[in-house]
């Protein structure tokens, strides 16, 4: 199978911001005047400064809004609320985790990532909890894929489904940091031996803050599905499909869902599959 190059691997707990959709060098992008267009946004978010309005439709043109939403709110990425300017322009400049190339100045320049903060310190500072902060400093810190996979367990357990979150356990244990790894085998060794209670606990608990954010499980598990391709676990690939058409059910996206599952199955253009599973989640990738 041809592999594709990811661009994407679900989830940093730290902060993450530069866009999901970005892939190729690209010009640099200027930053919107305070145009009409600024200036109804503004409106619209509750009288924003003309930087704060420039900066959300700077954010909004780059593609953040792909993984953290329209008013960054999180999504499959975190909300951003809260976030210091040091933690922005460390993120933009030298991501943290696996998840982005880094924006360097002639794709964001210093103003124009001032002017994505300001935006950002509109948010509130109620979303984020730091790491060191009361209740978080003995939880480890997590990648992006390491909190996917925890937030699956949990969405597996809510559902009753036990081996769905041994599943996800087990692949959180090949996924871990050196870090993680002793949480990742405690859970799996919890879910294996039945206890649930335990393993729903410990779970919550690691995730924090985030266990509570809004949460697109259709979204991750085609995140998950691509990285299964990029190993060329075909096996992966399908369970993962499998689990978002189920995540879609009685969505308009469900036949769109089903539709990739029946041709990765069949197995006559895989790429073509993956191609289609980049295009659902509005990102770029190079072959």
């Amino acid at each position: 199978m041809k592999k594709p190059i990811l661009l994407i691997s679900f989830g940093v707990f730290a902060l993450l911001l530069a866009a999901c959709s970005a892939s190729e060098p690209a010009t640099a992008v200027s930053t919107p005047a305070p145009t009409e267009q600024a200036t109804d946004i503004a409106v619209a978010d509750g009288a924003l400064s003309l930087d704060a309005a420039a900066g959300l439709e700077l954010y909004r043109a780059v593609g953040c809004a792909g993984c953290h939403g329209q008013d960054g709110e999180g999504n499959i990425g975190p909300a951003l609320a809260g976030h210091t300017r040091e933690q922005l322009f460390r993120q933009v400049r030298a991501p943290k985790g696996d998840i982005m190339p880094p924006f360097l100045e002639d794709r964001l320049s210093d103003d124009d990532v001032e002017k994505i903060g300001a935006w950002i310190d509109t948010l509130g500072e109620d979303m984020v909890m730091e790491h060191g902060e009361e209740g978080a400093a003995e939880s480890p810190e997590l990648s992006m894929t390491e909190a996917d996979h925890l937030r699956l367990i949990l969405d597996s357990l809510a559902a009753g489904n036990q081996d769905d979150a041994t599943h996800h356990a087990q692949h959180l244990v090949g996924d871990a940091s050196p870090a993680v790894l002793p949480l990742a085998q405690k859970l799996l060794a919890d879910l294996q031996s039945g206890d649930i209670h335990a393993a729903e606990a410990e779970t919550s608990e690691a995730l924090g803050a985030r266990a509570d954010e809004a949460f697109e499980p259709v979204s991750v598990h085609l995140g998950m599905a691509l990285s299964a391709a990029q190993r060329d676990d075909t096996a992966d690939v399908e369970h993962h499909l499998e689990s978002a058409v189920l995540a879609a059910a009685n969505h308009n996206h469900q036949p769109e869902m089903q539709q990739l599952l029946d041709d990765w199955r069949q197995g006559d253009d895989p790429h073509g599959v993956i191609d289609r599973m980049y295009e659902s989640l509005k990102l770029d990738h190079q072959d």
